[in-house]
């Protein structure tokens, strides 16, 4: 694991686990790794049905995010 992935990891755990609206670049990366199928890998399982649900949500923060995913 890279310091780039662990950033990448750490910004959308974060953003999941607050609930605060995403800053325009989290929004983006959440779309992005929403879009190429990140969420089951991310948080897989049962377990991870919510954090899935929620990086779903984030999506709605980014103007392109709906059409990136």
């Amino acid at each position: 694991e890279t310091a780039i992935s662990r950033d990448i990891r750490n910004r959308l755990d974060s953003a999941i686990r607050t609930g605060v609206p995403p800053d325009p670049r989290t929004a983006a990366l959440a779309a992005l790794a929403h879009a190429v199928g990140l969420g089951k890998h991310l948080y897989p399982g049962n377990e991870g049905r919510s954090s899935r649900s929620r990086l779903r949500d984030l999506i709605r923060h980014d103007p392109m995010g709906g059409l990136v995913a």
